[in-house]
């Protein structure tokens, strides 16, 4: 039986208002005039699975069957409210898809899915 190996990666984030930590000997003006911290937000958890029930992925899954038409990627972020995490599928390290999610809360829980047609043995990842 051929295999479909899966990897997962984390979600790839994008939101404005995140900050990268620096050091400075002087206060940012910008950030002096605006005490209000950038949101840190973190991946909970990020797998594949081979369903959705009740917002949680029935299963973990690490490798499939050649047979499966239908996987998904789940991902639960914390701490990210109003911004946007980003699922990139790639097979054979190329981009085949993009799905942007709207982040509307501190805990959010997302899945996209992809329809692996039975020729595209390999890697797949979604980052």
């Amino acid at each position: 039986m051929k295999r479909i190996a899966l990897f997962a990666a984390a979600a790839l984030f994008a939101a404005p208002a995140f900050a990268e930590e620096t050091e400075t000997t002087e206060p940012d003006p910008v950030s002096a005039a605006d005490p209000t911290p950038a949101p840190v937000g973190e991946v909970a958890r990020a797998v594949f699975t081979s369903g959705i029930s009740d917002r949680e992925p029935v299963d973990e899954l690490d490798a499939l069957a050649n047979d499966v038409e239908l996987v998904f990627f789940f991902t639960d972020v914390r701490a990210l409210a109003g911004g946007e995490v980003i699922h990139r599928w790639e097979y054979a390290g190329e981009v085949v898809a993009e799905v942007p999610f709207a982040v509307g809360g501190d805990r959010w829980r997302v899945w996209s899915s992809k329809r692996l047609p039975p020729e595209s043995l390999g890697e797949w990842s979604v980052i």
